[in-house]
């Protein structure tokens, strides 16, 4: 905010009214000395979330509307400046006085004009403390040169945040890389996309309208079936399906659909037995054309895809059908691929798979 205060005829009375208010900041003082003190991280040492507004566009100069909000926690009064390192053509900053110590956002202004487009890491400093954020900068298909929803420039990577009571040992980011090489399977070319830190790997092929995958009926880079029925003798089953289409209406006959079925196991953690039966997912197309913001970032031209694990217990016998097990929606980003996933795992819990940035895509 841009504010001056003038003491001279103001006196005491306006001192206290600055001082009552949730530790205001001034971008500009006149007549005040001292240097400010204090930190970007918390008692224990860890940088506090930046919040990104704005959004960046490749040519285009940044406005009052481009601007980060960051946690500070002064220690000692005075002038202070608070700013980044210039990345991409652009930087964030602020200074001005703080009246009061103690936690509280600082508003930095953004400067410069994005150059080119993916996403960004940028050093925040203050004194001899320093945080990391990140921008996403956009252009003509999200900022990727892809021209569909899946990219496949070998190297090319996707970061997202793991979100979520997940089981076993698995970090709370995740990396995608487009592997350089190829296979052909049932007349398609499929992609590799690694994931790390743990070693694991998901297979992507498309066709004009169309993309399949080859794996398991579950999610993207999740494993919700406790396991997977491998023949004797054979090894782990998998299937090949489409898994989205952008040639298709949420209204037209071919938005949804059912993918073959394999054997799998579901654990029953009282009883430490399985329940054993046929799985597949059935998809359907919820919407197209739309835009959305995840982790700050605008996405366009976004298909949002319900996902449904069906299952159908051998317990039932002749009788049984496959029932809905567990759901989810996944959006899809033009030039990019999967910006998110939120699963319903159970009442009123989620787990999400969120993008967090990407480059070379």
């Amino acid at each position: 905010m841009k504010r001056i205060i003038n003491f001279i005829g103001i006196g005491f009375c306006m001192l206290m009214l600055v001082q009552s208010c949730t530790k205001e900041i001034s971008e500009e003082t006149i007549g005040l000395n001292g240097t400010a003190q204090g930190t970007l991280t918390d008692s224990l040492g860890n940088c506090k979330n930046s919040l990104v507004n704005g959004r960046y566009v490749i040519d285009t100069t940044l406005t009052d509307s481009n601007y980060v909000i960051a946690n500070v926690n002064f220690t000692v009064t005075g002038k202070y400046k608070i700013y980044s390192d210039t990345v991409n053509g652009m930087w964030f900053l602020d200074s001005g006085y703080v009246l009061a110590t103690g936690p509280t956002t600082v508003k930095l202004k953004g400067r410069g004009t994005p150059l080119l487009p993916g996403s960004s890491d940028f050093v925040l400093s203050f004194g001899n403390s320093k945080c990391k954020f990140t921008i996403t900068t956009l252009g003509p298909n999200n900022g990727s040169s892809c021209l569909d929803y899946l990219p496949t420039t070998a190297n090319g990577y996707i970061t997202y945040n793991l979100i979520g009571n997940f089981s076993g040992a698995i970090n709370d980011t995740l990396r995608a890389t487009i592997s350089a090489s190829t296979f052909i399977n049932s007349g398609k070319t499929f992609y590799s996309y690694l994931t790390t830190p743990y070693i694991g790997a998901n297979y992507y092929a498309k066709e004009p309208g169309t993309y399949y995958t080859i794996g398991t009926p579950e999610f993207e880079y999740i494993a919700i079936y406790d396991t997977i029925v491998t023949p004797a003798g054979g090894r782990t089953p998998t299937i090949l399906y489409p898994y989205l289409k952008d040639n298709v209406s949420p209204t037209s006959a071919g938005a949804s659909w059912t993918t073959d079925s394999l054997r799998a196991g579901i654990l029953n953690r009282t009883t430490s037995t399985y329940s054993y039966g046929w799985a597949r997912l059935k998809i359907t197309i919820l919407s197209t054309g739309g835009s959305a913001s995840f982790l700050g970032t605008t996405y366009t031209n976004i298909i949002q895809v319900k996902r449904e694990m069906q299952f159908k217990p051998d317990s039932g016998g002749s009788s049984a059908s496959f029932a809905p097990l567990i759901s989810g929606v996944l959006s899809y980003a033009k030039g990019i691929g999967l910006v998110d996933q939120v699963i319903n795992v159970a009442p009123n819990q989620t787990q999400s798979v969120t993008i967090k940035k990407f480059n070379g895509l």
